[in-house]
């Protein structure tokens, strides 16, 4: 029995697999991944296409903290041995989002420190960070979504929140 994924007809097939990858840059490094619950009928192919896939210029690319700027050396590496080893080029990520806040969580905040100044744990994106971006970039995407962890932790921090400063649990 043949695969789903390589039963379909080529161009089918490989516009799947161009949309199905992202990449994450965290903490030096990158990760290159498909969405979660993706079907299991498909995921062996899945897997199967990931050893020999190329990003495109349309590939997703999240840089989740600041030193995931350092991740796109290594990515730039990877990808042009692969592309070297296999007669192919790539054309590298022309677009990239940046995470403005991080996916932790701050401690609850200290009484001498105030409820809300640590709360908001940011990324330091200085001008030296963006200077780590590969040339092919032609667009940056600020996302300042709200982590679910900072949200929580905001709410917490409330008066009426476990967290409050002063513990007191009136509401305003």
């Amino acid at each position: 029995m043949t695969s789903p994924l390589l039963a379909l007809p080529a161009e089918i097939r490989q516009q799947i697999i161009s949309e199905t990858f992202h990449v994450e840059f965290k903490n030096s490094d990158y990760r290159v991944q498909a969405p979660r619950g993706i079907c299991r009928q498909l995921d062996t192919d899945i897997k199967e296409a990931l050893v020999s896939w190329l990003p495109e210029g349309t590939t997703k690319a999240l840089v989740k903290n600041s030193a995931g700027m350092r991740g796109f050396v290594p990515f730039q590496r990877h990808f042009d041995l692969r592309a070297a080893s296999s007669n192919r080029t790539w054309s590298n990520i022309r677009e990239v989002r940046l995470q403005c806040f991080l996916d932790d969580a701050p401690p609850p905040p200290l009484v001498d420190m105030g409820p809300i100044q640590n709360l908001l744990y940011q990324n330091d994106l200085n001008d030296y960070a963006f200077q780590r971006l590969p040339r092919t970039v032609e667009k940056l995407l600020f996302d300042t979504t709200m982590p679910p962890k900072q949200l929580k932790a905001i709410a917490e921090a409330w008066p009426e929140g476990r967290n409050s400063v002063d513990e007191q649990q009136e509401k305003f």
